[in-house]
């Protein structure tokens, strides 16, 4: 739509125009600190919010804790919101843009009004605005149409330009991934007083859009996990129709025609990501390691020693014992005052009893919380041919939980525990997080890697974003992809290839041409040749070299 014709805009705040989650975040920890309870962490609160505070602190807290959770949430929040809010990238070149073009705007929010127009005055952006409304401002919040009423009288457009008979669908939207039907059902009973009570003030309404939020069973929990659901689809669609059904014939107006957006739902069972594993990086001391020689510092020694008298009786005491000496070690090796081979040995006899000890743990009927990180520790790191930032962006940036398993091999006991590594150079670039039956766990049950055979695992339900959210992180490009159908009569056949990404096509999104870059090669080359300091032969084999390297795969290929 050209920008002249529109006339108005109303915009929520957080995540639209600012993100204040880290304000809030500290906020919601001092008010949990306060009172005594685990904070929540940062992903489990920007979840819970969106309805306003005393909605969210009422449903997590009990309505009997709900006034002293505002008074120490405002407490720390007015400390915090000036240093901890920021305007989203582009936000202030779009206002001020809208602002020039004589759109009128307003901001309707959840949060409490006098926090949102003080966050915009510090911005310099209030004076913009016909009206910025928030959780006082109105008796009942979003997604009650009160505030949205308000904004557009404050902005008087309906009004003006004879709108009203326009109004023919209204949409809302509670989120991606909504994980408890009782979430859900809430909303569709709000949305749908909302197409009542606009139809009663005339709008000639049809349609009721209750967007996403259909949530996808990752971990097969069936629960409220945020990994899971605790609803099916049928159950889903039978209550998003009953309870609109409900509220429209308690108000005498007819069914609206109902239209969902489940973007993740429909898309996350169509595409499965391959990984090739390529590399296996393992802790030492799987086999017992040689008694340290007579020179070895102490501290070496005073290890051996806790590794002879290691026994299921003395485990605790012995495995505290060698993790304090090997930490002393690491620091005197800093000061210069151990050698490379001592550290070496070190490291060496107490990942051995740290395996003797994972392995007497294991067979206790309870496992202590200080040794839960042991497995960890001692995985196995494979290295896999992808890119995180590429091919699964949701798993490094909201740890989100796929599944992953061996896609061959499926005779075999997987004897091994492991995470993931990708072959970009960022730290960040593993999956250390796994599914599991109660919780999330920190290894995976792999085979053991043996080097020179293919071995692949699966990335199931991926088709949700992941290929559209991938970045070029290390110039890294797009996969191979393979469009499989299903055979008539069974089987399956194959539609179509895409050839991923060349390095040459990466190297033109940052701006690098493959000629300019030929040439450059070229000339040192021929300037070498000229110097002796390379043969015609060696020349012509390095351009060929460098050409089929800009041609080929951005990732790892079989020679």
């Amino acid at each position: 739509m050209p920008p002249q014709k529109i006339k108005g805009i109303i915009f929520d705040l957080d995540g639209t125009l600012i993100d204040s989650y880290q304000a809030i975040y500290l906020s919601f920890r001092h008010v949990y600190e306060s009172m005594g309870l685990r904070p929540l962490s940062y992903e489990e609160v920007k979840r819970e919010i969106g309805l306003g505070l005393s909605r969210t602190f009422g449903d997590l807290l009990g309505e009997d804790r709900v006034a002293q959770a505002l008074r120490l949430f405002d407490e720390k929040y007015q400390q915090v919101m000036d240093h901890h809010t920021f305007l989203l990238p582009d936000a202030r070149q779009v206002l001020e843009e809208l602002h020039r073009l004589g759109v009128k705007m307003a901001i309707a929010t959840n949060k409490i009004g006098r926090y949102s127009r003080r966050i915009m005055k510090n911005f310099g952006l209030d004076g913009i605005f016909s009206a910025i409304l928030g959780d006082e401002d109105v008796s009942q919040n979003k997604p009650h149409p009160e505030m949205v009423f308000l904004a557009i009288e404050k902005m008087e457009i309906l009004k003006e330009e004879g709108l009203l008979d326009a109004l023919v669908m209204i949409h809302a939207h509670i989120g991606s991934q909504v994980t408890d039907i009782r979430k859900i059902k809430a909303a569709v009973r709000e949305a749908a007083q909302t197409y009542v009570q606009l139809r009663k003030l005339g709008a000639p309404l049809q349609y009721l859009n209750l967007g996403g939020g259909l949530a996808v069973d990752y971990d097969g929990s069936k629960t409220n996990f945020y990994a899971s659901a605790n609803y099916t689809l049928p159950e889903y669609a039978e209550d998003l129709v009953y309870v609109t059904k409900e509220v429209v014939e308690a108000q005498g107006e007819p069914h609206p025609t109902l239209v969902t957006e489940s973007g993740r739902a429909v898309t996350a069972y169509h595409e499965v990501l391959v990984l090739e594993v390529i590399d296996v990086i393992t802790p030492p001391g799987e086999t017992r390691p040689a008694p340290p020689p007579a020179e070895a510092h102490p501290l070496v020694k005073e290890l051996w020693e806790s590794l002879e008298t290691l026994s299921p009786k003395n485990f605790r005491e012995v495995y505290h014992d060698a993790f304090a000496d090997k930490e002393t070690l690491q620091t005197l090796y800093d000061l210069g005052l151990v050698s490379l081979r001592d550290r070496a040995l070190a490291e060496e006899i107490f990942y051995h009893i740290a395996r003797r000890v994972y392995a007497i743990v294991r067979e206790l009927p309870y496992a202590p919380d200080e040794f839960e990180d042991l497995e960890k520790l001692l995985a196995d790191k494979l290295v896999c041919n992808f890119s995180i930032f590429q091919s699964l962006p949701d798993a490094w940036a909201i740890d989100q939980l796929f599944p992953i398993v061996p896609i061959h091999r499926l005779t075999e006991e997987p004897t091994r525990r492991a995470v993931l590594a990708d072959i970009t150079c960022d730290s960040d670039g593993k999956i250390d997080h796994f599914i599991d039956r109660r919780d999330v766990k920190n290894v995976l049950e792999l085979h053991p890697y043996n080097q020179g055979e293919e071995y692949y695992l699966g990335v199931f339900l991926a088709g949700a974003y992941q290929e559209i959210l991938g970045d070029l992180h290390n110039l890294f490009g797009n996969t191979n992809t393979v469009h499989v159908s299903l055979a008539p009569g069974g089987g399956y056949q194959i539609e179509h290839v895409v050839i991923g990404d060349t390095v040459n096509d990466v190297l033109k999104y940052v701006s690098y041409s493959r000629e300019d870059l030929m040439a450059r090669v070229r000339r040192f080359a021929e300037q070498a040749v000229r110097n002796n300091g390379m043969s015609l032969e060696e020349t012509r084999s390095l351009l060929r070299m460098y050409e089929e390297g800009l041609s080929g795969y951005t990732y790892l290929e079989r020679g």
